[in-house]
This record gives C-alpha cells, sequence and structure tokens, in this order.
C-alpha cells in the first residue's frame, strides 16, 4: 500500500529572450499508519476537536454574560474569535481532506492503479489544512504568551503584599 504521494511541478517562464524555471516538490501523506506515533496523532487530534468546542462554548457564554460591545472591545476575546475560528476551519478542512482520500482511494481501487488520478485537490486542501493548523498554533501562543505574562504580573504584586 502506498501513503505517500508526491506531486512535482516543473514550470518553465519564456520570458525576455530566456526561460526562468522554477519548480515545487510536495509530499502528502494519504492515510495514517496506526503504530505508536499514529494512535498519539489521533488522540491529539481527538483532544484538538475537544478543546475547540469547549472554548467555542466557553466564549459563546462570556460573549452572552458580557454582551456584544463589551467581549469584542477587548482585544483578546477578538484573538480568541480568530483562534476558534481557525481551529473550527481546521477541522473542517481535515473532514474535507478525509472525504477525498476516501474518494481517492476509492478512484485507485477501481482501476487497479492503471490510470492517471489527479491527486491536486488533495494536496490543495493538504496546504490549506496545514496553514490553517499553523495560523491556530500562532494564535495560540500569542494567547499563552499573555496569560504567562499575567502570571509573572500576579506573582509581582503578590510579592509585594507580602
Amino acid at each position: 500500500q502506498v501513503n505517500q504521494l508526491g506531486i512535482v511541478k516543473v514550470i518553465a517562464e519564456f520570458v525576455g529572450g530566456g526561460i526562468m524555471p522554477s519548480y515545487r516538490i510536495d509530499v502528502i501523506t494519504l492515510t495514517k499508519i496506526y503504530d505508536f506515533m499514529g494512535i498519539v496523532t489521533s488522540i491529539a487530534e481527538l483532544l484538538f476537536a475537544v478543546s475547540t468546542f469547549y472554548y467555542l462554548l466557553n466564549s459563546l457564554l462570556l460573549l452572552k454574560s458580557l454582551g456584544a460591545r463589551a467581549f469584542f472591545r477587548d482585544t483578546w476575546n477578538i484573538v480568541d474569535v480568530l483562534t476558534i475560528s481557525l481551529s473550527l476551519l481546521t477541522i473542517l478542512l481535515w473532514a474535507v481532506k478525509f472525504y477525498r482520500v476516501a474518494v481517492f482511494t476509492q478512484d485507485i481501487q477501481r482501476t487497479r492503479g492503471n490510470d492517471f488520478i489527479s491527486i491536486d485537490e488533495a494536496q490543495s486542501i493538504n496546504q490549506l489544512y496545514d496553514y490553517c493548523s499553523s495560523l491556530t498554533v500562532f494564535t495560540s501562543t500569542m494567547k499563552l504568551c499573555k496569560l504567562l505574562s499575567f502570571q509573572k504580573a500576579f506573582r509581582q504584586i503578590s510579592a509585594t503584599i507580602r
């Protein structure tokens, strides 16, 4: 069973009396191998989805208690909304990727590997998934840095009181 596929694009642009070559090589993993790291990855994905829905519920309750105007005055609440939105988009892209890989696998089985099947769409979805995951990690790290900064300030205040 083939699990990783490569997409190689070589482009030669003819400009001003010369050729400008460029290339791109992408490797995508179609399905998971359920060894130890595959199981760890699956558990992490499940925890990601559960924590996303927890924070969504938490933000909705905070929005309801503060009201929209007060909620969106705080910049960190906007960062939370952005993080939750990116997380939901990441989950959606994961599901679309899973579906496209299932269709792609059926096409391979149907043709017995003897026909050309384009995987450009799966590669594009995989790339968007990677970008959304990266942005989610970035916004989450910003929020973590803010929380750690708050903890440091709180320790300084409590040391002053003593």
